[in-house]
Formats: structure tokens, sequence, C-alpha cells
């Protein structure tokens, strides 16, 4: 499975309609093809989309919901994500207040090429059973068609009467009756075998130290890539008790450092090496899956070198042998001069509120250095408003 567009109506902190559309834009080389996922015919994916903008132009919030699009097509309770409590309001919906995603995927298990639209509206409401908030799923729909017969990229995202093969209505069939009101239609057809459920990882607001208590140890090749001091670092499952216990050890150092909990383990390595090790520990299921890996903020408390090390190993075909994709936000300018294309980058920005646009649309040739334009505020919404930064010299000037 591998989503090709997500639509965005009514949120409120977007515009009207915001599309991130996946699929490629511009013309596919022939030098280009083995570099790139294809899906079918001459349609393809990258490897890697890339998310940058100003600071609080709505990146994260973009991710965020994302996110959620891809655990709602997981089938997984709307109201629960690891990365964000069951109380919170991801979505910024008021009570009542209602949200509608579609989800356009393809899908080729079986060797059966289909092109899908999932329509999902999302209401916040009052359980009238535990008396919490929570999102409602109201409406949904799926319909399927055959990929025979697609010869444009507008094509495979119309799903006219007459152009589908069927039309699945949740509230219209006894089939959809058992499932929580949280939980998508999708979760029926996974069921069935219709469908192979996408995998994703979401790393948008933490690190996830529980991820560790599923290894013995972290592999010396990560370990050392992130901080050559270290020897080896085993995770210690404690059978009085759910807490995992660590042990560090150094290079050339007799004493192994000992640790009741792995959440203790930032209290000795650095940031950047916890994060690194969550990081890649999770790039390594996903990219045996072919899944996605949403990140944000990756060059946080890493070097440039890390992060596009990361980025290089979604890139390289030799490695990512199942298609997985990388999802992220960034602020390294220098970052996008890795990508081939312009329509791997997506420039967000929000002047009343937020909305997303592929590079790919003000910038057409890809061999132009991108950190410039960005740097150089030559691109809309990319550099701190220039008026904005004297203001903020002559007050700086005059306070001291």
């Amino acid at each position: 499975m591998k989503v090709i567009k997500i639509d965005i109506l009514n949120h409120p902190l977007f515009e009207e309609k915001v599309e991130v559309n996946f699929l490629l834009d511009a013309r596919v080389t022939t030098d280009e093809k083995h570099e790139l996922l294809n899906l079918f015919n001459n349609y393809y994916l990258n490897y890697t989309y890339t998310f940058t903008g100003l600071n609080a132009s709505g990146k994260t919030q973009l991710l965020n919901t994302i996110s959620f699009t891809l655990n709602l097509l997981q089938a997984q309770p709307i109201n629960y994500r690891i990365s964000f409590l069951p109380t919170d309001n991801i979505l910024n919906l008021d009570l009542g207040q209602t949200i509608t995603f579609v989800i356009y995927f393809y899908e080729n298990l079986n060797q059966k090429p289909t092109l899908n639209r999932l329509e999902t509206t999302v209401s916040r409401k009052r359980d009238e059973l535990d008396g919490q908030i929570k999102y409602i799923i109201e409406e949904e729909y799926l319909t399927v068609k055959k990929t025979t017969g697609i010869r444009t990229k507008k094509d495979i995202f119309n799903f006219e009467k007459g152009s589908y093969l069927k039309k699945h209505e949740r509230n219209n069939e006894d089939v959809y009756l058992g499932l929580s009101q949280d939980v998508s239609m999708m979760n029926v057809f996974y069921k069935k075998n219709d469908y192979q459920s996408l995998y994703f990882k979401d790393m948008v607001k933490f690190t996830n130290f529980n991820f560790f208590s599923g290894y013995d140890s972290i592999p010396e090749e990560i370990i050392k890539f992130l901080d050559p001091s270290i020897e080896k670092i085993n995770f210690i499952s404690k059978q009085d008790s759910n807490e995992i216990g660590v042990e560090i050890h150094f290079k050339n150092q007799d004493r192994i450092v000992k640790l009741n909990s792995v959440t203790d383990i930032h209290t000795v390595l650095s940031s950047g090496t916890v994060k690194g090790m969550s990081l890649f520990m999770e790039m390594l299921v996903v990219l045996e899956k072919g899944g996605v890996l949403i990140i944000d903020e990756l060059e946080n408390h890493f070097n440039r070198e890390i992060a596009a090390t990361l980025i290089k190993f979604f890139l390289d075909r030799k490695v990512n042998t199942n298609g997985a994709i990388l999802i992220y936000t960034t602020h390294y300018a220098e970052l996008l001069d890795m990508l081939d294309r312009n329509d791997a980058i997506f420039i967000v920005k929000k002047q009343v509120k937020i909305n997303v646009e592929k590079l790919s649309a003000s910038l057409k040739r890809n061999d132009v250095a991108r950190s410039d334009q960005f740097i150089k505020g030559v691109l809309e919404n990319t550099a701190p408003d220039y008026e904005a930064k004297m203001k903020l010299t002559h007050y700086l000037k005059r306070h001291f």
C-alpha cells in the first residue's frame, strides 16, 4: 500500500482545502526511473519528502495531521496514538466541529493493482457512555477502481460515478455495525485480506525510549556511528518489575555504567545519541517493512552529516529495497540540495491559515542550488521578513 495524496478539508488551522500530493509532478527521465518508486505505468513517488518553511509556518501541525490520517488508514483507534494523549485535541476541533480527510492510495496485493479513495468525516463530540470528549467517525466511503484505463495523472484522482468498480459506505452496510466509532472501515477489509495495512512510524513528538525494550542490544555499527566512545549497550529485562535496565560499556574503560531504567539513559548519553539510537532503530524496521517514517525537525540534536546520512539511506536503492518512504521537516536549507527533484519538497506557509505548495510550482529547474534560494529569500515564505528583521535590529540597538 502506498499513499498517493491526502486532501484535508475544513481543518480549523488550514486553508479550506489543503492538498498533500506525493505523486511526481514533473516529467520523469529515463535516467531517473531507477531512482524513483514506481507505482504502475509511468507514475512514480519519491523516496523522501521534505516539508520546510519559516518558524511557526505550521510544519508540525501539518505533520501531525498527516500522521493522523495514516493512523486512520491503518484502522487504528484515532483517539489513541502513542505520541499524544487520548484527551489531546490534535486536530484543534471545537466541540461539534467536523473535518474531512480524503486519502488516495495504491494497492497491489496479490498482483491485483487498484486505486482507492477513502473519504472520512471526523467530528469531536462528548461520548455519552463515559462523558469524555472524543473524535468520532461520522461518515466514511471507500471507492475502488482498477489501474487499467488510466491515461493521465488527473485520471488517478477521478472517482466519479461510472469510473470505479465499487463503492462501500460505512453507514449503509451491516458489516460495519460492530466497528468502534473511532476505527476506520478499513479494519473490515484488512481482516478479509483485501488490503495489506500500511506500516508507519510517527516520531513527531518524542524519542521512544520504550522502543528499546524490544531489543537486547543496539547494533554496534549504529552506536559507533553516533558515538565512537561507546563500545556496547545492552538492555536488561527485570523479572521483578516492568522496567528495562541498561548497561553501557565505554571504549577503553573497565567500568560498566548500569542504569535502573531505560528512561535514565539521557543522563549518561547526549540527546543526539539517544535520539539517534531510537531513530535509526525505527528506521531499520520501516526499511524492512517498506513503510513510512515521519520525523519532525530531523536536524534537532543532530549535526548535518547525521541527518544527511539518514536521508541517504532512504535514497539508496541498495538499502531501501522495499520502497520505504521518509517524510520529515527541516530548517536546514543545505539538506534540500541533496534531493534531485523539486517535487520532493513542500513549502509550508501561513498568512492567516496554513497552506502547502510543492517547490516545483515556483522553482522549475532542478539544477539550481535550493539552499541559495532559501537563504537569500528569493522564494516566498522561506526567509524571515526583512522589515521585521530590521525592526528587531533597531530594537536591540536601542535596548543596549
